[in-house]
């Protein structure tokens, strides 16, 4: 949803509540103060388990309150979700709420990059962040890849650092790059429908882990698969391992 702050309590922190049969759920993160946005800023609050926390009522199951959602409810509320009855102290301000959308995920696993110079990629994010699928923080780290799912990549600086997913030679030199980032570059498996390889052009990709896809990553001419920079890729190359 986009958000403005119209006037009034600059400290606005709004969090979505949603009602059903499992009981009354509330979003964990609250919004940053919308008096500190000088402008329409886009808001997502995510609606799975890690994103909600039961806060009263019903079976205390998620899906079940999903399954039949009775009521939605915007609020500005305090860090510790407030119960059905209950608020924080009442403030005053005036809130545009516009564009509210419904988005169905269409990714299993999405990491997002940074990087060290031109030394290392640095894992910045992982979703769903509560299954192990690479170290926050690490330089060049491992990433963890299921057979069958959906991956969505973003890097922080495409341009300077266009990620590539590759079975890796004994050297850069011997890599064979399956899936490009990098403007003018078409890898081999970015035209199969399995891999179903989408690229938004401004630093996000998205695969599928397919079977012809993970042949592809066995092959046993080479040492071992993972991903590296197009650019910088003697330095900035970190290993895939296959989760079975």
């Amino acid at each position: 949803m986009d958000l403005i702050h119209q006037g009034g309590n600059a400290d606005i922190r709004l969090r979505v509540s949603l009602f059903g049969p499992g009981g009354m759920f509330s979003s964990i993160d609250r919004t940053p103060p919308l008096g500190d946005q000088l402008d329409w800023t886009r808001h997502s609050f995510g609606l799975t388990a890690r994103d909600l926390v039961h806060v009263s009522g019903g079976t205390g199951r998620l899906e079940d309150t999903l399954r039949q959602v009775t009521k939605l409810l915007i609020r500005h509320d305090a860090p510790t979700p407030s119960a059905p009855g209950t608020h924080p102290p009442h403030v005053t301000a005036s809130v545009g709420i516009d564009n509210i959308t419904a988005v169905l995920r269409d990714y299993d696993v999405a990491w997002t990059l940074g990087n060290q110079e031109n030394i290392a990629y640095r894992l910045e994010q992982i979703e769903p962040a509560h299954i192990a699928l690479g170290e926050l923080g690490k330089e060049n780290p491992t990433l963890f890849l299921i057979l069958g799912q959906r991956y969505q990549v973003t890097v922080n600086n495409p341009d300077a650092h266009p990620f590539e997913l590759i079975v890796k030679g004994p050297g850069m030199k011997g890599d064979d790059v399956l899936l490009s980032m990098q403007a003018g570059v078409t890898a081999p498996f970015e035209s199969d429908a399995s891999v179903d390889w989408q690229d938004t052009g401004n630093g996000t990709v998205s695969f599928t882990l397919s079977n012809a896809l993970w042949s592809a990553l066995q092959d046993a001419d080479h040492q071992s698969f993972g991903y590296r920079c197009a650019i910088h890729s003697e330095n900035m190359r970190g290993d895939i391992a296959i989760i079975e």
